[in-house]
């Protein structure tokens, strides 16, 4: 059985902004005085769940290399990264459904923004437990949108154990012990009906 580290991370991080290591904007330190209330809360209807906020922390720093700079590295992922993960991913009913489905998560540029946002949606591809996942990355664009695709290809093929799992086709990559799929789509495609995206990737929204 997989032990991960359970650190809390968004304690962590609302500890150095609120003594000042950190500095961040009101609103970002709004969310994480809420987010660090919300962690010790018995009273609500979301409790947070260390072990689902971890897992996909694990699974990044684990099985996704990097394709770009020292290609084949492991990523490794700085504080405020690890602390939005826990955030998007801990917050969990009784019955195991994440209290946040929608993320606005605006990054500056520089910051391995398309580098973690391919990683996560191949763990939601074949990590989050999830039959049939299908990851869509969405743009204006068809070029856009296949930016993060490429890159979690590129990810694909550096790692030994995602390739056991995921294999590339023509135009997306498929998991056949899950079903699940990971495509590239834009505004003007003619295959945006039908769609059920367990995880949707929407790039420079």
């Amino acid at each position: 059985m997989i032990k991960y580290d359970h650190t809390n991370y968004i304690l962590r991080y609302w500890s150095q902004i609120k003594s000042g290591k950190i500095r961040v904007s009101r609103k970002v330190r709004k969310v994480y005085e809420q987010l660090a209330i919300d962690c010790k809360s018995k009273v609500s209807k979301y409790h947070f769940d260390i072990d689902r906020a971890s897992r996909p922390i694990f699974f990044v720093e684990s099985f996704c290399k990097q394709s770009k700079g020292v290609i084949g590295q492991p990523l490794k992922l700085q504080l405020f990264q690890k602390a939005a993960i826990q955030a998007i991913f801990g917050f969990v009913d009784a019955n195991g459904y994440r209290k946040y489905r929608e993320v606005l998560w605006i990054m500056g540029r520089k910051n391995g923004k398309s580098a973690i946002l391919s990683a996560l949606g191949l763990y939601m591809m074949i990590g989050d437990h999830e039959g049939g996942a299908e990851i869509d990355c969405v743009a204006s664009k068809k070029d856009q949108a296949k930016i993060v695709f490429t890159e979690s290809k590129n990810m694909v093929s550096q790692s030994p154990y995602l390739s056991k799992y995921i294999r590339k086709r023509k135009s997306d990559m498929y998991s056949d012990f899950n079903f699940g799929v990971f495509q590239p789509l834009s505004s003007d495609s003619n295959t945006l009906d039908g769609l059920n995206p367990h995880c949707g990737v929407i790039d420079e929204l």
